[in-house]
């Protein structure tokens, strides 16, 4: 039986800017979803390089890299239209479940002026428990 557990977070962002050169030097220090033009949006999605499954230690080293940007690029982030925390959660049944950012996230990433938002994805079959 699986339970509902946190699956990973993506940092979305979107800008009417490209965000090629970023997205270039980012990808030798986290995994670069996609990184191009979406309709007239460039879209640069982000997600921790570690193997482990755990919220802040993904939220942690994707701030890391962020805050090691360049102070021209992180302006060109900051400038964007939606910089976000995406926290992914696969549901199944079950009464509660909390997950907590810390603290110390939660200012860098106020810090940062992005948001953070939560997907729940309905437990499949095939999932990984």
């Amino acid at each position: 039986m699986s339970i509902t557990h946190y699956i990973n977070t993506d940092l979305d962002i979107y800008s009417s800017q490209d965000l090629s050169a970023i997205g270039d030097y980012l990808e030798e220090l986290c995994c670069v979803l996609q990184c191009g033009w979406v309709d007239d949006r460039f879209h640069l999605c982000l997600e921790s390089n570690s193997d482990r499954a755990e919220l802040n230690e993904h939220i942690s080293q994707l701030l890391a890299v962020i805050e090691s940007l360049p102070v021209d690029r992180l302006a060109i982030l900051k400038a964007s239209q939606v910089f976000d925390f995406n926290i992914g959660i696969e549901t199944n049944q079950c009464w509660a479940k909390n997950f907590r950012i810390t603290p110390a996230n939660l200012n860098r990433i106020a810090q940062l002026n992005a948001s953070v938002s939560v997907t729940l994805y309905p437990y499949r079959q095939d999932s990984v428990d």
